[in-house]
């Protein structure tokens, strides 16, 4: 009788020290909670590193020949791209355009002779430098050359954006439409700005 108390008692013991069974959950947290990274962590972690290209506002310049046209893209390419000074024609084009890239207390004073381009309704002290030219479909590759040769005599790192008129004829514009030279130009800059070249 005592050897069987006995026993029983043991197994008592035996059955109320054991530790309880974790959960599946209790596991995985345990196991893994250095690496466990929540939706919303990872959902944080996207939006920091896509917000600063997206409010970036980067700043451009452009050569084309139709005011109205400049006008409209300058519109639809906010606020992501920012055209800060526009050239409607060549000799203007040359004589600003190596200024305002340069940057500096001289570009700080010059405005597009165009008067248009958001660089107009700034104050000096915050008018921005262009990173890039954008050129027209009716831009003819001398022209861009001499535009560019100037330019990168005093601002060497100032990108060409280049619109063509197969590109936009790819589209289905028949004339210049703001809206399909905007759509080509968004997939130029977009690629140039995730090679790192904007």
């Amino acid at each position: 009788m005592s050897l069987l108390f006995t026993s029983r008692a043991l197994r008592l013991t035996s059955t109320t020290t054991r530790p309880a069974a974790r959960s599946s959950t209790q596991i995985y947290r345990t196991r893994f909670r250095t690496r466990h990274i929540s939706p919303l962590q990872t959902t944080i972690r996207t939006l920091a590193i896509k917000l600063p290209n997206m409010a970036a506002n980067i700043p451009l310049a452009t050569l084309g020949a139709n005011p109205e046209v400049a006008k409209k893209i300058q519109d639809l390419l906010l606020p992501e791209y920012d055209l800060v000074h526009i050239c409607l024609n060549l000799d203007s084009a040359i004589a600003e355009l190596p200024g305002v890239c340069a940057g500096g207390a001289n570009a700080a004073s010059l405005l597009p002779s165009s008067g248009l381009g958001s660089n107009v309704s700034r104050p000096a002290a915050e008018r921005k430098v262009p990173r890039g030219i954008i050129f027209g479909a009716g831009i003819s590759d001398g022209d861009l050359a001499r535009v560019m040769d100037a330019v990168k005599k005093d601002a060497p790192e100032t990108k060409v954006v280049r619109v063509t008129r197969e590109a936009i004829l790819a589209k289905g514009a028949q004339t210049p439409s703001p809206e399909i030279i905007t759509k080509v130009l968004r997939e130029i800059l977009a690629a140039m700005v995730e090679k790192g070249e904007l």
